[in-house]
């Protein structure tokens, strides 16, 4: 009588444990891991239903595009490192403090200005229909909190 209680209770154990996991990567994960800028790349194509040969014709552009993207995100994050080190050093918001700040509002600025290049390079390879829908799904990113993060805009 013992052994079948004892298993019913692992068997509820592993249940909840289970169901907490599933909570957590439903809840938790997103937050801590934005989605990843080619799943939404990859999103933006499908629902612009990008044919083969667009998307042939439109590899270069997203080439250059991803390259600059790169660079200009790691500037950023070597800004912020330098800011960092800043405020550690001078414990006040000096001169110093207030200068690696502009490196990086100008870094943001530049990566959102490549960004909007971007759309318009793309929109010359699609159907008006398409390039429509990609400035509808560009202004919508613009207006969602998470295209403030370097990255995350459309792709």
């Amino acid at each position: 009588m013992k052994k079948p209680l004892q298993f019913a209770l692992l068997l509820v154990t592993v249940a909840l444990i289970a169901m907490g996991m599933c909570l957590f990567t439903q809840w938790i994960v997103p937050v801590v891991c934005p989605p990843h800028p080619v799943g939404n790349h990859m999103s933006i194509h499908k629902q612009l239903h990008i044919t083969p040969e667009q998307d042939k014709s439109l590899h270069a552009i997203e080439r250059r595009y991803a390259e600059r993207r790169a660079q200009l995100t790691q500037t950023i994050r070597q800004a912020n490192t330098e800011l960092a080190n800043v405020i550690l050093e001078d414990k006040a918001a000096s001169a110093r403090v207030n200068t690696a700040i502009r490196k990086i509002h100008t870094a943001q600025g530049e990566l959102q200005m490549v960004t909007i290049q971007h759309v318009f390079e793309m929109k010359t390879i699609l159907t008006p229909k398409q390039a429509d829908m990609l400035l509808k799904l560009t202004a919508e990113a613009l207006q969602q909190d998470s295209y403030i993060y370097p990255g995350t805009g459309p792709s």
